[in-house]
C-alpha cells in the first residue's frame, strides 16, 4: 500500500458533510495493512467542527470500516501536531454545507477578527474569485 506524507502549516480543514472523515483510506488489504498509509505533520491545523478525523475501509468481505474520532486522531497524531486547535473556527458568514459549490465565494471564508482562528485561513482578498460556472451563463434573464 503506498504511503502519503501530509505537511500543513497554518491552515483550516473541514469536511463537507456531518460525519464524511477528513480522511478516507480505502484497500484491498486488511485493516492493519491500512493503518500506515498517512503519515502526518501539523502545525497551527485549525479542525473546524471535524468529527470524523480518518475512516479505514477495506473492500473485504464482512469488514466494517474503522472511523478516527478526535481522541483516536490525539493518540496516532499528537506528536506530530503542533498547536491544533479543534471546533468552530466562526467564520462571518453563517452558511450549511449542504450548499452548493458554485454558490460558494470567497467572502464565505472569511473568518470572525474575534474568532478563535483568524491567524489561519485562506488570505481572502489574494484569493481570486472563482470563475462563472457553465450553469450560471445558462440561467434565464
Amino acid at each position: 500500500m503506498p504511503q502519503v506524507d501530509i505537511s500543513a502549516r497554518d491552515l483550516l480543514v473541514t469536511t463537507d458533510e456531518d460525519r464524511a472523515p477528513l480522511f478516507r483510506v480505502d484497500g484491498q488489504e486488511s485493516l492493519d495493512a491500512l493503518r500506515n498509509s498517512i503519515k502526518w505533520d501539523g502545525n497551527n491545523v485549525y479542525y473546524h467542527k471535524v468529527e470524523v478525523y480518518r475512516r479505514d475501509q477495506t473492500a473485504r468481505p464482512g469488514t466494517l470500516p474503522l472511523r478516527f474520532d478526535r481522541p483516536s486522531w490525539d493518540v496516532a497524531v499528537a506528536p506530530r501536531d503542533i498547536s491544533p486547535v479543534h471546533g468552530d473556527a466562526q467564520f462571518l458568514k453563517k452558511w450549511g454545507t449542504d450548499r452548493p459549490i458554485a454558490d460558494i465565494t470567497r467572502d464565505d471564508f472569511s473568518l470572525d477578527p474575534e474568532g478563535p482562528a483568524v491567524s489561519v485561513g485562506p488570505e481572502t482578498p489574494a484569493t481570486p474569485q472563482a470563475p462563472a460556472t457553465r450553469n450560471s451563463t445558462l440561467a434565464p434573464k
